[in-house]
């Protein structure tokens, strides 16, 4: 195929912070496109730091040939809109198309015959990760017409407007000169009320481009997949993607910090691994030996409503190798869970502390929200999350289990490197009933818990690696599920050993369910539809609604209750600390006595108010 785009019409541009991580990202997609680039090879490329970068590293992008530019930063709600700033830097560039790259990806084959020069393009979005529903919000909104769902997420098969990964796009710098200022328009405007764009509140800077595209009428063009081929281990991939030969493959966290990727389950995309790995060791570089402990001690977070199975799950994916810390800092097992709770005993004192902080607990979670900390509390419980997990790493992948993550994982995001999270559901009536016994929750309540916390937790983990269990599966087949389990976290990056079934069948006890119910009399229509999505996988292929309006006002109620109940029993102690002392004290025994020989001596026969406190017991 002759290229429409020839080097001398191309600039190509990266944006990087000034961390560890992005500039390996940075050096790494460099080099790929003076290796592998083909034509590209020898285009000009402008690399924006976000900040002064460090003198290492930039060294190493100028003797790669790459113009350093510093910028500041776009919003801090938003760090993937960066390339805001970027991309303003190159408006008045002589090339007539701008080639925009994450820095999370390599070009493994020339991508110049792919581009045509005339239009925007771009890859469609795997899946729909900004539903329609909010595209139908947010265009009524700002009063725009929406697009017609013209278009098929490859991933998923759903039609959807025109919504592209920003993660590959090029576009003719005449067309960016219109499209610019509108993207950046709509991406402040979410940034400061990122409550427009809810539940998909972490795709707002794609969602902001597809209502600039919609404002500008530029023209737009589909990308194959080849061009923006995206490593996601935990979708299902479209039939024909394994076979798909990339051109740029979109990586994600899936790297190690001495330059080399990690295996991926693609054979075509593994293959053009190995070519980059191959002229790294030509070029002089060796992967780093690693062993277990050497690891990046990446974290398993294993998350989940109460009662569906997290220390069941928490204590396979120790079996499968993870390290879960030494005895003495994991909560220790008792009359509800007999076989342990492997939870580690740091993270759980600051998830309560949080959302003590929140004013509410494991139940009352309508103000559980992380992002109302102040500014000066959230990077202060950051620094200790970082602190308390110190003690974990260096013994290769280690386990952080507690179900109050589900609700503040987006701290734990901050403070983890590149997590995993096994995300563990069970059947609500189960739930709710489990509930009713151990805590004498009503089942409506419950019910609502159970909602919330896994909406929350599908809402908070989008974008980052993560397996669906199914407690009841699990029980039912032990086996199948753990080998799915353990192919999932080798898939992830997590090194692990699957144990025999002998082993399995030790900690896999089908009598675990002891209040199974999958009864669905009780769930509201929002409850059966997130139930239908767990069921089916469907809710790590798309986004999950937000907690139903409905929904909320029971848990608002129930925590009212709560407080008042608090408050209640509160009263009644201080003032039978009042009676006791009045009852102990010196001075109220003589008192009495007194008051009670005057009572004789007049022939006073009503009651005091002793008596009648006597009276009342």
């Amino acid at each position: 195929m002759s290229p429409s785009v020839r080097p001398s019409d191309i600039v190509v541009g990266l944006v990087t912070e000034n961390t560890s991580q992005m500039l390996t990202q940075a050096i790494r997609l460099l080099r790929s496109i003076r290796w592998f680039g083909g034509e590209l090879a020898g285009a000009r490329v402008v690399v924006c730091g976000v900040g002064t970068l460090e003198a290492g590293a930039r060294a190493t992008l100028e003797a790669l040939g790459a113009e350093i530019r510093t910028v500041s930063r776009f919003h801090p709600a938003n760090p993937t809109a960066n390339r805001h700033q970027l991309i303003a830097e190159l408006l008045d560039a002589p090339q007539r198309v701008l080639f925009v790259l994450d820095c999370d990806t390599i070009v493994v084959r020339d991508p110049l015959p792919f581009l045509s020069g005339d239009a925007f393009e771009a890859k469609l979005a795997s899946t729909p990760t900004v539903t329609d529903e909010v595209f139908t919000r947010l265009f009524a909104h700002f009063n725009i017409p929406k697009p017609p769902r013209s278009h098929i997420a490859p991933f998923s098969g759903t039609p959807t407007i025109p919504y592209f990964n920003a993660g590959v796009i090029a576009v003719p710098t005449a067309l960016a000169r219109t499209l610019a200022p509108v993207w950046r328009k709509y991406n402040r405007i979410l940034a400061d009320d990122p409550g427009l764009v809810a539940p998909c509140q972490p795709h707002m800077h794609q969602a902001s481009l597809s209502l600039a595209l919609a404002e500008s009428g530029i023209p737009c063009r589909e990308l194959p997949q080849a061009m923006n081929f995206q490593i996601k281990p935990h979708l299902t991939p479209p039939p024909g993607f394994a076979e798909i030969d990339p051109v740029i493959i979109h990586y994600h966290h899936l790297a190690t910090e001495d330059g080399f990727l990690l295996p991926c389950p693609y054979p075509r995309a593994q293959q053009r691994i190995e070519m980059f790995h191959e002229r790294l060791r030509a070029e002089g570089f060796a992967p780093r030996q690693r062993t277990a402990s050497d690891e990046e001690s990446r974290a398993v977070v294993v998350a989940g409503m109460h009662r569906s199975g997290t220390s069941l799950v928490a204590q396979l994916v120790n079996a499968l190798g993870v390290y879960a810390g030494e005895t003495d800092q994991v909560s220790p097992p008792d009359m509800f869970n007999p076989t342990g709770y492997w939870e580690f005993i740091d993270a759980v004192a600051i998830d309560r502390e949080i959302l003590q902080e929140l004013g509410g607990n494991w139940t009352n979670v309508v103000d559980a929200d992380p992002s109302r900390l102040s500014p000066e509390k959230r990077p202060a419980y950051v620094a200790r999350i970082r602190h308390a997990i110190a003690s974990l790493q260096g013994h290769g992948a280690f386990l952080l289990k507690d179900p109050r993550m589900s609700l503040l994982l987006p701290l734990w995001r901050e403070a983890l490197p590149s997590p995993v999270c096994v995300i563990v559901w069970r059947e609500p009536m189960a739930v709710a009933r489990s509930l009713a016994k151990r805590d004498k929750l009503p089942l409506l309540v419950s019910l609502a818990v159970w909602e919330h916390y896994n909406r929350t937790l599908l809402r908070d983990t989008s974008g980052m690696p993560r397996l669906l269990i199914s407690y009841e599966e699990l029980l039912a087949q032990p086996a199948r599920v753990v080998r799915e389990l353990h192919e999932g976290l080798l898939a992830s990056g997590i090194r692990s050993t699957l144990p025999s079934e002998e082993r399995i069948g030790q900690i896999v006890n089908a009598d675990f369910n002891r209040s199974g119910d999958s009864s669905e009399s009780m769930l509201s229509a929002e409850q059966r539809t997130l139930l239908g999505d767990l069921r089916s996988g469907a809710a790590l292929r798309a986004p999950v609604a937000a907690t139903p309006a409905h929904t909320v006002e029971v848990l608002a109620q129930f925590a009212a209750f709560e407080k008042r109940e608090e408050a209640l029993r509160a009263e009644i102690a201080e003032r039978d600390r009042l009676l006791s002392e009045a009852f102990t004290s010196r001075s109220w025994r003589i008192g009495y006595g007194i008051t009670g020989l005057w009572r004789w001596l007049r022939g006073d026969k009503s009651a005091s108010a002793a008596d009648q406190w006597r009276a009342m017991k």
